[in-house]
């Protein structure tokens, strides 16, 4: 199996890249620090002309905060401009009616969280729910997408987020993902949402505390 990866020397996507070339697969891998970065079009065009065959699509780098001042968010951020969602969309578009086609995408269960006053937090959300807006209209019609909504865990994007924020581990996720690459062709989940056993869910009004503004 041919396999796409972005984002894959560090965390989930090292993590998963690490797992399907120890099984035999191909991998081919994409990351800002190996001179890919998604948010310019034309690595995007790259990555996708190089894959069209591939099998499987695994969405995973965000990319949208490295080099950023975060007081600087409303300068350098614009909705709908993340190289997630631009390349999420291009894979879908390529593989439209490919039912023979995955993508695996690294949501977020921040979209669920109506966090508001932490510019980072609320840019990240943003971002997140576009792509799962995009998710949805391609449901059913080729390619099959999963939509794998996670928990924060443990990579140095963590440090920039508030600290009630319960850190999991990246082998927790990890391994549920090469469950589903590896089942791929007997069972395959629209949306998957997974946590941290033993978390502690907060609600609209302890978020609203926590961030100040209650």
């Amino acid at each position: 199996m041919k396999i796409v990866i972005t984002g894959h020397k560090t965390g989930l996507g090292e993590y998963v890249s690490d797992a399907m070339v120890a099984q035999g697969h191909t991998v081919n891998g994409y990351s800002r620090s190996t001179g890919y970065d998604i948010n310019d079009p034309d690595v995007r065009d790259t990555i996708l002309l190089e894959n069209l065959d591939a099998d499987l699509f695994f969405n995973n780098a965000y990319g949208r905060m490295q080099n950023i001042e975060f007081d600087d968010i409303p300068e350098h951020w614009k909705r709908g401009e993340n190289g997630q969602l631009n390349l999420l969309k291009q894979f879908c578009d390529a593989w439209k009616g490919r039912t023979d086609k995955y993508i695996l995408h690294s949501g977020s269960k921040i979209v669920y969280k109506n966090m508001q006053k932490s510019k980072q937090v609320k840019t990240y959300r943003l971002d997140k729910m576009d792509c799962t807006t995009l998710i949805k209209t391609y449901i059913g019609l080729g390619p099959n997408i999963c939509d794998f909504s996670m928990g924060m865990f443990d990579t140095p994007m963590a440090d920039i987020w508030p600290d009630f924020f319960i850190r999991g581990e990246v082998e927790d996720y990890g391994q549920q993902l090469v469950m589903f690459i590896d089942n791929k062709e007997t069972i395959w989940p629209r949306e998957a949402v997974f946590d941290n056993p033993g978390r502690k869910e907060y609600g609209p009004y302890e978020i609203a505390q926590m961030e100040g503004s209650l």
